[in-house]
């Protein structure tokens, strides 16, 4: 037997210590890994077993009628507007852009008509501000008379006490720089495709097709319109789907874009304004287009709730000063708040679109037109409905300009309606996440028609509206494109779409996602409360980070309304990377909120909270005593408790 040296001896030793230690590492590592695969067993089998465990790996869109029964007590009657006579109808335009004294009006005045004077007033968009404006001075007019000014307000006074007994608004087209109208008349003539969208706000596919059927009948069967059954919201309200629409970005920061741009989160942008970002009428105005963009609510528009919108116009037509002054007029109100004076609000917007329209139409020029219809279609599913016939007359007229002929026209809503009381129901919070979008094509792309048929079965974005756009923009419209895509994620729906792709690849949010099946879960369970204990205190977390002041009461559980797991498809439900995902609506103490979120729970991390929560019922002035727009949805000031 060797002996061994006490040097060697020492070695052995160590390496005897090393082996050993080696050896209780591997059992450690072994009795870690057995554990951990028996915790994912375990949630395995909790959670993705099961007869609705395991689904397609494609996108299964959900199906649902307009008229299910199960909502039809949800559609009403709404009453129509009624301007009433809050001041007599002294003045109108004519067809050739005159004004005149109404002269059947002038009887009924209770004041002689040689005491009154009229006069109008430019309206003027102060320099670098997208939300004040200011009247130029009072000048007399003799009727007839053309306005000079492409906004101007018309008021009547009592002489000499000066009292106002008339007030009204009139926009016009004005007329465009040389420059401008000889480019785009060459590209009208070089066979341009004109682009034409029309937004309602909140408006679902579903609602359109209920509360507009002539105008529904008269897209899909008159003119041909495709509409698109898979198109599905990639954000909230109305910024972040507007903001992927009109620029290909993301209001999330996505890893391939940070390089590339500002960060445009929501409702906000570099200094508050938005005349850096590459919107879309910056493509078609490079290219010689003429450009147009009106909104008719201004204190909700786009760009401009809880931001500042553009330092200068951003469009060629802009109609936004108009809207201000007008909302600026409190003196001869109506009692129907869809009224100035004695005229809806909607037909101030109608007819500066169908005026936009005819000047570009009979002059021959290329056009890109954004128009956005806010106020009556924004806080209710049933209020739309009482202007169809007048829609039907606008879209009417635009075919006998033959708009349909040489624009491809879009007429869309940005997301479902997200505060009516529909939105409690599963049909709604699906019909909230899937807005109306139709696409009509101009017979010079007829060879798109198979390609859009064939997209407007699965699941599309507002990404891939924005591919499709700018095709049209860069003239891009051979069978082959010439490009891959503009943006970051969608692909143009001119072209074949794969059937498979996923939520994420395509810019929605997993809370946004309609490709999960979905299993009700009992509110009454204490899991599911569990849930929303967990959901409250993150909600409380929220609000103890940003409420500096400590301004807002915590919120409690109030109750579970409903609860789903969404089922993942085979292509996820993996051991090696387990989640759950519950959906779930609650309300709090002690606003009362209604409130929709959605937890992630994963077998080794623990739960968190995937995306934004919604809130599902009005606000009012709870949350007054903050401004960060995402407090303001949770917040219950103490000073209202």
């Amino acid at each position: 037997m060797m002996l061994l040296n006490p040097m060697m001896r020492r070695h052995a030793k160590a390496l005897l210590a090393v082996v050993t230690a080696l050896l209780v590492v591997t059992a450690i590592l072994e009795t870690h890994e057995s554990y951990v695969n028996k915790l994912k067993d375990e949630f395995y089998k909790e959670h993705m077993t099961g007869p609705q465990a395991v689904i397609n790996s494609a996108c299964v869109l959900p199906r649902y009628e307009p008229y299910d029964p199960s909502i039809m007590h949800f559609i009403k009657s709404w009453p129509k507007i009624d301007c009433g006579s809050p001041q007599p109808p002294l003045t109108y335009v004519d067809d050739k852009g005159y004004l005149h004294i109404n002269k059947t009006a002038v009887p009924k005045l209770k004041y002689p008509w040689e005491k009154l004077g009229c006069y109008h007033y430019e309206i003027i968009r102060l320099k670098n501000d997208d939300d004040r404006i200011k009247l130029g001075p009072g000048k007399v007019f003799f009727d007839p008379e053309r306005l000079p000014h492409e906004f101007s307000v018309v008021r009547c006074l009592e002489e000499p006490r000066k009292k106002l007994i008339y007030e009204t608004g009139y926009a016009q087209i004005k007329e465009m720089p040389k420059s401008l109208s000889n480019k785009s008349e060459a590209a009208a003539r070089n066979g341009r495709v004109n682009a034409l969208i029309f937004v309602f706000d909140s408006m679902s596919r579903l609602n359109f097709i209920r509360q507009l059927p002539k105008t529904s009948k008269f897209i899909q069967e008159r003119v041909k319109g495709f509409v698109m059954e898979g198109l599905t919201k990639v954000g909230d309200n109305t910024y972040p789907n507007m903001l992927s629409l009109l620029s290909g970005f993301s209001a999330s920061r996505y890893r391939n874009e940070k390089a590339l741009r500002p960060f445009w989160g929501n409702a906000s942008a570099p200094r508050g304004y938005f005349d850096d970002l590459p919107a879309l009428w910056k493509n078609f105005s490079q290219n010689d287009y003429v450009t147009m963009f009106s909104e008719d609510f201004p204190k909700f528009t786009a760009f401009n709730y809880n931001a500042h919108g553009f330092k200068v116009p951003p469009t060629d037509y802009y109609m936004r000063p108009f809207w201000l002054a007008m909302e600026n007029q409190k003196h001869r109100l109506s009692k129907d708040f869809r009224c100035y004076g004695n005229v809806p609000k909607y037909k101030f917007l109608l007819n500066y679109v169908k005026d936009f329209v005819c000047k570009m139409q009979k002059e021959g020029h290329a056009f890109f037109s954004l128009t956005f219809l806010t106020h009556l279609s924004h806080d209710h599913i049933n209020s739309i409905k009482i202007i169809d016939d007048e829609l039907l007359l606008f879209f009417e007229s635009l075919e006998v300009l033959n708009v349909f002929r040489n624009s491809v026209v879009i007429i869309m809503g940005d997301h479902g309606n997200r505060f009516d009381p529909i939105r409690g129901t599963v049909i709604g919070r699906v019909e909230e996440r899937m807005p109306f979008l139709a696409i009509t094509l101009p017979p010079s792309l007829e060879h798109f028609r198979s390609s859009l048929a064939a997209n407007s079965k699965i699941l599309t974005s507002w990404h891939d509206v924005y591919e499709m756009l700018m095709d049209v923009a860069f003239n891009n419209l051979k069978a082959v494109s010439k490009v891959v895509r503009y943006g970051f994620k969608g692909l143009s729906l001119f072209r074949p779409i794969p059937s498979n792709r996923t939520c994420l690849q395509i810019g929605i949010p997993r809370e946004y996602c309609v490709c999960w099946v979905e299993k009700e879960l009992d509110v009454n369970d204490p899991k599911t409360k569990k849930t929303g204990e967990t959901l409250v205190r993150i909600l409380n977390e929220q609000l103890h980070q940003k409420d500096k002041k400590k301004l807002c009461t915590p919120l409690q559980l109030d109750s579970v309304k409903n609860a789903q797991k969404l089922m993942p498809s085979a292509t996820v439900a993996r051991r090696d990377d387990l989640s759950v995902i519950t959906r779930i609506t609650i309300t709090v103490k002690p606003s009362n909120a209604l409130l929709e979120g959605t937890l992630e729970a994963k077998a080794l991390r623990g739960i968190y909270l995937v995306g934004n929560v919604n809130r599902l019922n009005k606000y009012g002035n709870q949350s007054d005593c903050v401004t960060d727009p995402t407090l303001a949805l949770f917040c219950f000031c103490k000073r209202t408790a």
